[in-house]
């Protein structure tokens, strides 16, 4: 397998990487957005102007693409500094010394081969390379997994995009070699020999302890768990998530897991998007809704958006925090695998739950359409 990764430096290099854009974000995972022109069959916006594009090929065909903003060359987009929250950093960090990459997508095909891994690379080397001690992205929660094995961090709140719904801001401190070490990052293979910073203890001191994306502490997941009542017994009609497993079975899963703190109105689950994610509501209140319409009100133990996670379709509706310092469990596709191939018997005793939950929605939903008729 030959890869090649360039900068599109001419318009019609950048003009295939926006029609491959279109083919995975719009053709693939059905989201729509302002920058979509379905004329043209492309992707592309206003940020594209200041941005250094990547993109990758396999034996010659296009395979993926990546954007890069860097302070050193333009000031970043207004829409970043919301986001990324660059004002809590400026203290200590200048902007040429900022990176933020975004709009990294790789065909189907391409996921699981080295193309993802030579983005990852790339963006390193650059890091690196212009001086920069910080690195920003973000990613959709069923994600978090693969990035914070990398290296990267979460430390700021969520935000909704109007194409993408629920993101995660993400952080890499270039500098933190300590850390890259400790979780075994790859990112330590392409620092190279001469690059020995010393501690980044300002910017680490402007981290928070307790970040509103954060996993669950290996240590402390069935404790945590109980807190929130999810290793309760079943009662009348209901079944938890995790009925019938041993606090040693629930702290496997939950390791697996990150625990999403929301506000009021953050959508969570956007309707039509194709995602491998379901949700466990552990605190406060979520709602299904249809357009203005509230269907449905979720609270503690009830779980979302497990029917696009068990079929591989798109999601059936929109779902919003309705109350503030919403929680939720992300239990994502890959997590789950894994759980299967290491400890089977925990895995089929969450899908018999999960089997379940779908059972008692759908007779709730037998009995409304019956009751009405």
């Amino acid at each position: 397998m030959d890869i090649q990764v360039r900068y599109a430096e001419t318009e019609s290099e950048r003009e295939a990487v926006y029609r491959l854009r279109y083919d995975i974000y719009n053709r693939e995972m059905n989201l729509e957005s302002p920058a979509v022109d379905h004329d043209r069959r492309v992707l592309t916006d206003a940020n594209d102007d200041t941005a250094r594009i990547l993109y990758a090929t396999v034996d010659g065909e296009l395979a993926g693409t990546l954007r890069i903003h860097w302070g050193g060359d333009a000031p970043f987009p207004d829409e970043f500094e919301e986001t990324y929250q660059f004002d809590h950093f400026r203290p200590v960090v200048a902007d040429e010394e900022m990176v933020v990459f975004s709009r990294l997508m790789v065909r189907k095909e391409y996921r699981g081969s080295m193309v993802p891994v030579e983005f990852f690379a790339h963006i390193a080397r650059f890091s690196i390379e212009q001086g920069a001690r910080l690195t920003f992205c973000d990613c959709q929660p069923h994600l978090l997994n693969l990035y914070t094995m990398i290296g990267y961090r979460t430390y700021a709140t969520t935000y909704n995009d109007i194409m993408m719904g629920l993101l995660v801001p993400l952080v890499v401190v270039v500098e933190d070699l300590a850390h890259f070490r400790a979780i075994g990052s790859p990112l330590l293979q392409f620092s190279g020999e001469d690059f020995r910073p010393d501690p980044p203890t300002d910017i680490l001191a402007l981290l928070p302890a307790a970040p509103t994306v954060q996993p669950v502490p290996g240590d402390a997941a069935a404790d945590w768990a109980r807190t929130f009542g999810l290793l309760a017994e079943s009662h009348e009609e209901t079944t938890t998530i995790f009925e019938g497993l041993s606090d040693d079975a629930v702290n496997q899963i939950m390791q697996r897991s990150f625990v999403i703190t929301c506000e009021k109105d953050d959508l969570v689950i956007q309707k039509r998007a194709v995602d491998r994610t379901m949700f466990i509501v552990l605190a406060g209140l979520l709602e299904v809704r249809e357009g203005d319409r509230v269907v449905a009100v979720a609270s503690r133990g009830d779980v979302l958006g497990e029917l696009a996670f068990l079929l591989h379709g798109e999601r059936l509706s929109d779902v919003y925090a309705a109350s503030d310092d919403a929680k939720v469990l992300s239990l994502n596709e890959k997590a789950v695998m894994s759980l299967m191939e290491e400890q089977p018997a925990i895995a089929a005793r969450l899908f018999l739950n999960l089997s379940r939950v779908v059972a008692a929605k759908v007779t709730s939903l037998y009995h409304q359409a019956t009751s009405s008729a």
